[in-house]
This record gives C-alpha cells, structure tokens and sequence, in this order.
C-alpha cells in the first residue's frame, strides 16, 4: 500500500544480507511496480473466461490447439460432435481425429504458415469410428502469451450428402429432360428487361425448331421466336409466371419468317421460379387432318 492508501502490486526478489559470521543482519530487495501488468492479467483472465462461457453455449464446435496440434481447450459442441469427453479430447491432437491423413495435416500447416484458413472442408472421425464432413474456419491467436489456433468446426455432414443427393438428382432429371420426345423449353423471367429468357432446352426442341440447343441458351425468348406474342403463348408464360397455375395452350398454328408449324403446349411453373414450356410437334398430323378434309371437300 502507497502512502496515499493505494494498493499495487509488486514483483520483489528477496536476499539475505549476511555479516562475518554468515548470519542474517538484514534483507536486500529489488522491487518493480507491476500493477498495470496485474491488471492486464486480470483483464485477460476475466475475459477469458467470457469467452470460455460464450463458446460453451455455442451450437458449433471450438478448440484451441497449441502449434503442434495439441489441444488445450474443447467447448461441449466439440466433445459431442466427436463423441470424446472434454478429458480425452485435451490428452489428444488434431491428428488424432482425422480420417483423411492428408487434408487435416494440409490445413493445420497452412494455418500456421500464414495465420488463418477460411472454411476448408477436412473428414474427421468420431470416437466411434464414423467418417463425417467438417467446415472448419481456423486462425492463429495468442493465448496465456503464446502462439495457438483456434479452430470454429461445424458439421455439414448432412448439408454435403443433400448437395449431394441434389446434384444427382438434377443430373438424372436433365438426363430424363434430354431424351424427351417432346420439346422442353426452360424460361427465366429477367425483371431488368420484362422479357423472359430461355436458360435451358432438350434436343427434341432442337430437332422440332431446327434451331442448335447452344443458340437458343441465354437469348430472349423473343429473338429466337419473334412470332411468340402474335401466337398468344408469350402472355400464357407470363401468366404462368405471376400465378403459378399451368395451363395448357392448345394446338394452334405458330408462323414466323422462320419457323411455321402446329404447336400443342404445356406450361408449368418450377419450384426455383422459372417456367417450363412442355409442347409436342402437331404438324403431321394437322396437315394430313387439313389434307384429308380437303379430299373430302374434293370427293363432295
């Protein structure tokens, strides 16, 4: 305590003063005011200890691992996601878990090397033995005065086999898409333009426009059929857009400078907004119905 009252703390180093016949007749101290550091200390435990309580209530996994991969600290959603206990998770590294040997190591090196890793996707392992999918986002910190890496692990196991299953999914569907026998347009209405836009189209469409799948893509639906409003079909897109009821657009005569044929459509609005124009060719069999009725009309 100061004078004035005032407490502080000091760092002293103590020795003996001793006389001829080697006993003590006093002390010898060297003292340093270290109040500003303690409080620092102070300041760090405390907030330490903030982070400790906020990270334990997070719903993804933190730990902090010295710079061999060590771990010096796991929060709960870590020690369930990997199925150890907080004990056994701090008498093991970030090697221990990991089930692909390469990327693990690759990502802790890299974190060390330069300081920080945004979401690399590494395979770990529970105490079980099961593979799953983490997203781990890492950087280095100082900690007690030291170099570590903090680690912040979700688990995207399921979110990976969902991509997964979904890009399957599109793949079988645009599969199945491109060996229709009837024509398949796909519309994505730019609200920049107020046009529609075709985004996609199978190869019975080709083969019924005459038109390459590649010329049609990213074009609106204008330019490639310029007679499209005249024919009704565009304000039946359009209505299929803002209502999300199909309709079906009965067989009716397209004609343009380009293309002139008997089209039967049906329109669909797509979950993802878009609009799908599902139409058979009815040319043959409209021409041989006109062609029959005027042998008729011949035969009268």
């Amino acid at each position: 305590m100061k004078k004035n009252g005032e407490e502080y703390y000091e760092f002293a180093v103590i020795s003996p003063v001793l006389n001829d016949r080697g006993e003590t007749e006093g002390y010898f101290a060297i003292k340093d005011d270290i109040t500003n550091q303690k409080r620092i200390e102070l300041e760090l435990k405390e907030a330490e200890e903030r982070y400790r309580i906020i990270a334990s209530q997070l719903t993804d996994g933190v730990t902090v691992a010295d710079l061999n991969g060590n771990y010096i600290y796991v929060n709960d959603a870590f020690c369930k996601m990997s199925g150890y206990s907080e004990k056994e998770l701090l008498t093991m590294s970030v090697y221990d878990i990991e089930a692909d040997h390469d990327a693990p190591i690759t990502a802790f090196e890299k974190v060390k090397t330069n300081g920080q890793l945004d979401q690399g996707r590494v395979v770990l392992k529970r105490k079980n033995g099961a593979e799953y999918i983490a997203e781990i986002s890492s950087r280095k910190i100082h900690f007690n005065g030291r170099e570590h890496i903090l680690g912040v692990i979700k688990d995207i196991t399921k979110r990976v086999k969902a991509e997964r299953a979904l890009m399957e999914s599109e793949e079988r569907f645009h599969e199945m898409f491109q060996h229709m026998s009837n024509g398949c347009i796909v519309y994505r209405y730019d609200k920049y333009s107020g046009e529609f836009d075709i985004i996609d189209a199978n190869r019975a469409a080709e083969k019924i426009e005459g038109i390459k799948r590649l010329k049609m893509i990213g074009e609106k639906v204008t330019d490639i059929f310029p007679g499209i409003k005249e024919f009704g079909l565009y304000d039946v897109i359009k209505r299929v857009y803002e209502t999300g009821q199909p309709e079906n657009f009965p067989v009716s005569m397209y004609k343009n400078d380009q293309l002139t044929g008997w089209r039967e459509n049906y329109i669909y609005k797509l979950s993802n907004n878009n609009v799908v124009s599902v139409y058979e060719d009815k040319t043959r069999e409209k021409e041989a119905e006109i062609s029959l009725k005027n042998q008729f009309v011949d035969l009268i």
